[in-house]
């Protein structure tokens, strides 16, 4: 995980946080995992939500190390929403741990019913809505 986590992980997340606007940051970080789901040679999914089986989940440690994962990720996103706010990008309302939360439980979900039932052009769609609904598009 620790490999898949400073390859994969750490570019898509490079993209989102390199940009000045957290809107065009997280579109980014969106079309990277479309990428995934569209390019053979890039991984498809997310390798701590293909983690997710009962086998793992009820393993005391693999379940805190996949926990610890989901909040780290939140508090990235928690971070680059404060700072927008701040910048004013965002209005002062806007509810930063909520819809950090909501990104990651959105994108757990994306990844494991792509692989599955859902074409990129669907994922897209629902990529769009998502971010227009939660004030990020």
């Amino acid at each position: 995980m620790d490999h898949y986590n400073q390859t994969v992980t750490k570019t898509r997340l490079d993209l989102f946080l390199s940009e000045k606007s957290v809107k065009v940051g997280v579109k980014k970080y969106f079309e990277a995992i479309l990428d995934g789901f569209i390019d053979i040679n890039l991984p498809n999914g997310c390798l701590m939500a293909n983690s997710l089986s009962s086998d793992v989940i009820v393993e005391k440690d693999l379940r805190k190390y996949l926990a610890e994962g989901f909040e780290y990720f939140e508090k990235i996103f928690v971070d680059r929403f404060e700072k927008a706010k701040s910048q004013g990008e965002l209005p002062k309302q806007f509810k930063s741990q909520l819809t950090a939360e909501l990104v990651v439980t959105f994108l757990q979900g994306l990844f494991r019913v792509s692989l599955v039932t859902k074409s990129p052009g669907q994922c897209k769609r629902q990529i769009q809505f998502f971010l227009e609904n939660t004030g990020l598009g």
